[in-house]
């Protein structure tokens, strides 16, 4: 993306002399004017560098770096493959047809480039959203990675499963599985998960605890996503539907099939 090419720069200028005359920024283009974009800088080693002995040999070379996003290159290989680098070289009644695609290969760019700050952004502002209005957030990977975390009677299970193992919870990896199986159990927001971890919260604790002391050793690393999945495991033995069970557990990044009676009476047991 287009501000990738900056920070690119930067970490270029940190570790090389630039040379600043012959190093050209080709991304400036007129208001009226589209076409190849790159940012070329010319370098040289740093002193420290030239210092170690297998780089001496190069002390007094300069060579240039380009660096340009992936949909500028897109376009650089575009002109390239056509034959026809520059305004000049192209015929008059192709150039309209030129300009517009690169015009859109340049709008993807800084739509892509959009998205990335407001996906960062939202990121950042996930965990007020959860605490002031569940019921707006859907579930997504960057919700339910910071719900996991954060929600108080997933964090009480946390406990339950770290002093069993002695180790912290650690890792996520599996977060797409937990999102398709809260689709599939009919969750389709924060606060309808919230609400419903709430209202079985004594009943769930009880359970993910049987299971623990059942399932967990000492020293298992576990990750930061079981004490909810522990919680799907519950709902879905609540529903004593073999198939739907069967069904769950396929979905999966490595489909299995869960024992069902054990999940029963482990549901049963937590429910007295």
């Amino acid at each position: 993306m287009e501000s990738d090419v900056d920070a690119i720069s930067e970490l270029i200028e940190k570790e090389f002399i630039k040379d600043v005359d012959n190093s050209i920024d080709k991304r400036i283009l007129r208001s009226d004017q589209f076409g190849y974009r790159s940012l070329h800088i010319v370098a040289s080693l740093n002193t420290d560098r030239c210092n170690l002995r297998e780089y001496k040999r190069y002390k007094n070379i300069k060579c240039e770096i380009q660096v340009r996003s992936i949909l500028q290159h897109a376009w650089a290989e575009i002109e390239h493959d056509l034959g026809y680098k520059g305004e000049v070289s192209i015929p008059d009644q192709y150039k309209r047809t030129f300009n517009r695609l690169s015009a859109l290969l340049e709008t993807a760019d800084i739509e892509f480039d959009r998205l990335k700050t407001e996906l960062t952004s939202y990121e950042k502002e996930i965990s007020s959203l959860i605490s002031s209005e569940p019921e707006s957030v859907d579930i997504n990977k960057a919700s339910i990675i910071s719900f996991a975390q954060t929600n108080s009677v997933l964090r009480e299970a946390k406990t339950i499963l770290e002093e069993k193992t002695k180790t912290p919870l650690q890792g996520i990896g599996i977060e797409d599985v937990a999102i398709k199986r809260l689709k599939y159990l009919n969750f389709e927001t924060i606060g309808q998960l919230e609400k419903s971890l709430a209202k079985n919260k004594k009943q769930y604790l009880k359970f993910a605890k049987l299971f623990i002391d059942d399932k967990i050793e000492e020293n298992n690393h576990v990750s930061i996503f079981a004490p909810l999945m522990y919680f799907l495991h519950y709902i879905i033995s609540g529903t004593k539907n073999k198939n739907k069970f069967e069904e769950y557990f396929q979905i999966s990044t490595s489909p299995m099939v869960g024992d069902f009676e054990y999940y029963l009476k482990l549901h049963e047991e937590a429910s007295k």
